[in-house]
């Protein structure tokens, strides 16, 4: 795992080209070894680690012809692209309802936002 205290400058400051640069390497070789989603960079979960690039769960089920559920990303329908609304700043798509969304491919599309809340408060406390 990439340290930011290996990319410190004399002055102790860090040298943020070289720590980025590193972190760029660490990720590729984890594509590379099947750890990562060779198309969306998330972590793959599954036995087949080391077996070389792989796709996740989500991008190996991109060209499924029915509706697409995902807890992070958005599908486009037409050219099947896979984004993060939060990675790219998005976040009125995290609000609850329906929100249009043009697509790089410039496909225009309606995607619902589902959001439920569980709120846990601490066990009651003792009379004195």
């Amino acid at each position: 795992m990439v340290s930011i205290s290996d990319h410190e400058n004399e002055d102790g400051t860090t040298n943020w080209d070289t720590y980025n640069a590193a972190q760029k390497v660490e990720k590729e070789e984890e594509v590379a070894k099947g750890e990562r989603c060779k198309d969306c960079d998330r972590w793959v979960f599954n036995l087949r680690s080391g077996d070389g690039p792989q796709q996740c769960g989500e991008c190996r089920h991109q060209d499924d012809k029915e509706e697409w559920d995902s807890d992070t990303n958005v599908r486009c329908p037409k050219c099947k692209d896979i984004w993060d609304p939060s990675a790219n700043e998005q976040y009125d798509l995290m609000e609850d309802g329906e929100h249009t969304v043009t697509c790089d491919c410039d496909h225009e599309f309606v995607v619902r936002t589902s959001v439920s809340w569980n709120f846990t408060s601490p066990e009651l406390i003792g009379e004195d």
